[in-house]
């Protein structure tokens, strides 16, 4: 399952996102992590300006704050969801 993080420079939390989902893809609850930068798309700088860092999964989206504990249950539950 690939995770999409939408992101922007400079953004330090948007980093530790990033942290926390490579931490999930080792152990194997992820496949892919997808950096998506807000800055290229009005659309998306509209959407999530104010929220990133922003982890989607298929339509689930998870806003910050969240630990890899919170994002393992996420995950599971969105298994769960679409199986």
């Amino acid at each position: 399952m690939k995770a999409t993080l939408f992101t922007t420079s400079g953004c330090h939390l948007c980093k530790i996102a990033f942290l926390e989902l490579e931490k999930l893809q080792k152990s194997g609850g992820i496949e892919l992590i997808e950096e998506v930068e807000i800055a290229n798309s009005e659309t998306l700088m509209k959407k999530y300006m104010a929220s990133i860092p922003v982890v989607k999964i298929y339509e689930h989206e998870l806003y910050w704050p969240f630990k890899i504990r919170e994002l393992e249950i996420w995950v599971k539950n969105i298994e769960v969801k679409d199986s």
